[in-house]
């Protein structure tokens, strides 16, 4: 899902030339030429500017397709603030056009690599909004984006093969393709792994994953990194099987925040091989059934007391092993 380009095209439902500033007196003006963006800019040049900005998704996949329902948001930004009941007022008058910009045309259509998106507006908050060290009057605008793609999953062309039974233990793990791995969370990684999950393109141009693992380090070195880290799981035993439904976590670190605009837009052209990262291989030998990402948040990240730009993946896993207990 080229989440990137689906917010270009929310944006664009506000730019200028396409929603008209709202009519009585005293005149405003419209959204600036080029401020109706997803490309987050480190600094606001002119107002107003309306910003949309993905913030997190929750997936559902079979019979072909894979549905997101994502929580998304837009940022009007009317005026520094400096005389906010005056600016507050423009603002409570530019509401009536910003409520309506998916009045119309809500549904963008298959025109962003196959996938059908639907757009509403689900509420709004009024007040003032910062912005990359400066304060703003403008108002938040809540956006329900429900998207719809062609996911065909495939399993590997090699056939299992365990050298460990149980998903945690510290020995080896086959995957059946010729490569092994600690544990099947390492495994897992793999499939973030430099020279496996491919950089998305676009300009600026943007570096592979330094490190994909679930060995958590004491301290992260050079970044991009993605740690899995199992967090739950439910197990079920019996007929000498132990099945596991497991909720999982990868955490994509692009970079130490620093210019926290920049960053996110990276992140999110990052978010499409993300999301892709387990269409092929879903199985993992004869242990790991299915994977699946079910949702992802878009943020900053604490890890070993240090604050990242990047992206949370909720994973979900589906294990069988074979569980043959002694009294």
């Amino acid at each position: 899902m080229n989440v990137q380009g689906i917010a270009d095209a929310i944006a664009a439902k506000y730019a200028r030339g396409t929603l008209t500033p709202p009519g009585g007196s005293p005149t405003l003006i419209g959204i600036r030429s080029g401020m109706a963006t997803a490309r987050l800019p480190s600094r606001i040049g002119e107002t107003p500017a309306l910003l949309v900005i993905p913030e997190s998704g929750t997936f559902v996949t079979g019979g072909g397709q894979r549905i997101g329902s994502h929580t998304w948001r837009a940022l009007f930004l009317y005026a520094v603030a400096k005389d906010k009941p005056r600016e507050t007022r423009a603002v409570n008058r530019w509401l009536s056009v910003l409520l309506a910009a998916h009045s119309s045309g809500s549904q963008l259509g298959n025109t962003l690599g196959a996938t059908f998106v639907d757009v509403t507006t689900t509420g709004y908050t009024v007040g003032t909004i910062d912005y990359a060290g400066e304060t703003y009057t403008g108002c938040e605008l809540e956006l329900s984006v429900t998207t719809w793609e062609p996911f065909a999953v495939t399993a590997p062309s090699a056939s299992g093969g365990i050298f460990d039974p149980l998903i945690f233990d510290p020995l080896i793990f086959d995957t059946g393709g010729g490569v092994t791995y600690e544990s099947v969370p390492e495994a897992v990684a793999a499939h973030y792994a430099r020279g496996t999950l491919t950089p998305p393109g676009g300009s600026p141009t943007l570096i592979g994953i330094r490190t994909a693992t679930a060995r958590l380090p004491s301290r992260i070195g050079v970044t991009p990194v993605v740690l899995v880290t199992p967090d739950t799981g439910s197990l079920d035993t019996g007929g000498q099987t132990r099945g596991g439904a497991h909720v999982w976590r990868a955490m994509f670190l692009y970079a130490p925040t620093k210019d926290y605009p920049r960053e996110v837009n990276a992140v999110n052209r990052w978010l499409e091989p993300l999301l892709d990262a387990h269409r092929t291989d879903v199985r993992l030998g004869d242990t790991v059934a299915d994977i699946q990402t079910t949702g992802y948040s878009v943020g900053q990240l604490t890890y070993a007391e240090k604050t990242y730009t990047g992206a949370e993946l909720a994973l979900a896993v589906t294990t069988t092993e074979a569980w043959s207990p002694t009294p």
